[in-house]
């Protein structure tokens, strides 16, 4: 339901208000994320490195990771020679070029502060584990803000 005004100055006024007011009101609406986390874990294998895959933005969505936390057994013992590192790729066998965080301790906590740190839906986020024992158990809990692609990235058609 619409109200059209028209004025005679001269020439020709036309103001709409209803529908196009709503949609302008919505357009200019700033978008918020969901906020959110996915938590994973696994055993460190007898030999190679242990992947944990914590899931990936839906299609269309993008990840903007805050924190990372990373921990053994309990919240506190340190899992001896355990390096983590976070990538954003192939959940099987992430490449060297999606690593966004290497060597990071068990336990820690790191938050990503001020630098953002994008996922975006075709990749997962994934942490790789190495020098831990065979049979250590590592978990890890990702945060994030999840974001619709459209509010982030402005694409131009190529």
């Amino acid at each position: 339901m619409g109200l059209d005004l028209e004025l005679d100055l001269g020439g020709r006024l036309e103001i709409a208000v209803g529908k196009q007011t709503d949609e302008l009101k919505d357009a200019l609406t700033p978008r918020k994320p969901i906020i959110n986390s996915a938590v994973g874990s696994g055993i460190m294998p007898a030999s190679g490195e242990l992947f944990i895959d914590l899931g990936s933005p839906a299609s269309g969505r993008m990840w903007e990771v805050t924190a990372l936390t990373l921990f053994g057994v309990d919240d506190n013992t340190a899992v001896a020679n355990a390096k983590a590192a976070l990538y954003f790729g192939d959940p099987v066998i992430p490449s060297i070029s999606s690593l966004r965080v290497p060597a990071l301790a068990v336990p820690s906590f790191t938050a990503i502060g001020t630098e953002t740190l994008w996922c975006e839906a075709q990749a997962n986020v994934v942490l790789g584990v190495t020098g831990a024992a065979a049979g250590s158990q590592i978990s890890g809990v990702v945060q994030y803000r999840d974001w619709a692609e459209c509010d982030i990235v402005a694409r131009n058609g190529r």
